[in-house]
């Protein structure tokens, strides 16, 4: 069965169990939701579509976790799945932005106006991903050296000793990763309509997702878990990657990684 498939079978289990009002009901139901709904906006974003559950589901979850998030402002693991749950409401309304303009369900105008507002919640978005915590960020400075032919083959320098996180902070890098990827897929279809949009931007976000990808490979006592946790975001940074023989083998090299770990990659 191909990505689709799977997502249309995922979402009809979704529709036997839960609504919008009982899918944050309990750990159990906010874990099997958290999944389809990475699921279903990877799916949408990657295939120019909508996602498949209506908006209300995904600001179900977001305005839990950030009503849990506010009255808890100091609770770490709160904040880290209220900006995935931001983050996410983020992508699915990008998702059903262009999913919609593609179907002729909005004018050229309309379009217009509200890519604006989603560049301005994404710019806020960054900023606040970029400082929350900030009393609490350590960031990784010891890493193994590299191995013959890997400065040499690598499209970017994992090694920058301030931009993995340490410690408590370990699962912010994956926020991070969450968003860049949807900055890389969102930029890069504005690139194509904007001409105020530099596709560089789309390739920066790419490329600070290899990095995350390759730092945290490099750190983690299990390389295969972060192989497998940062999977998405890497498939997503290929499609904006520059098309040179140097970036190319990169991917390649990244998917097979990836695929030996048992996850079959879907390929730009």
């Amino acid at each position: 069965m191909n990505l689709l498939g799977h997502q249309k079978a995922a979402y009809e289990i979704m529709m036997q169990l839960f609504t919008p009002e009982t899918c944050m009901q309990s750990e159990t139901h906010r874990k099997i939701t958290a999944w389809y709904i990475r699921f279903d906006i990877m799916a949408g974003l990657m295939s120019g579509n909508e996602t498949t559950l209506s908006r209300e589901w995904h600001a179900a979850a977001s305005d839990f976790h950030t009503q849990r998030a506010r009255a808890k402002p100091d609770d770490l693991p709160v904040g880290i799945a209220a900006a995935f749950a931001v983050s996410r409401l983020l992508a699915t309304d990008i998702s059903l932005v262009f999913g919609k303009k593609a179907k002729g369900l909005m004018t050229d105008e309309e379009f217009m106006v509200v890519l604006g507002e989603m560049k301005q919640r994404l710019a806020e978005t960054e900023h606040y991903f970029a400082t929350a915590f900030s009393d609490r960020r350590v960031y990784v400075k010891d890493f193994p050296p590299p191995a013959e032919g890997e400065v040499e083959n690598d499209v970017v320098d994992p090694r920058d000793p301030n931009f993995v996180l340490t410690g408590d902070m370990w699962t912010w890098n994956f926020v991070l990763l969450d968003f860049w990827g949807l900055s890389v897929m969102f930029k890069s279809q504005l690139a194509q309509i904007d001409p105020t949009v530099d596709i560089q931007e789309a390739i920066d976000a790419a490329h600070n997702v290899g990095k995350m990808y390759e730092a945290l490979q490099l750190t983690s006592k299990d390389p295969k878990a972060v192989t497998l946790g940062a999977q998405a975001s890497v498939g997503i940074a290929a499609t904006a990657m520059p098309k040179d023989h140097k970036h190319i083998m990169w991917c390649r090299r990244k998917y097979a990684q990836i695929e030996t770990c048992g996850y079959v990659a879907t390929r730009p």
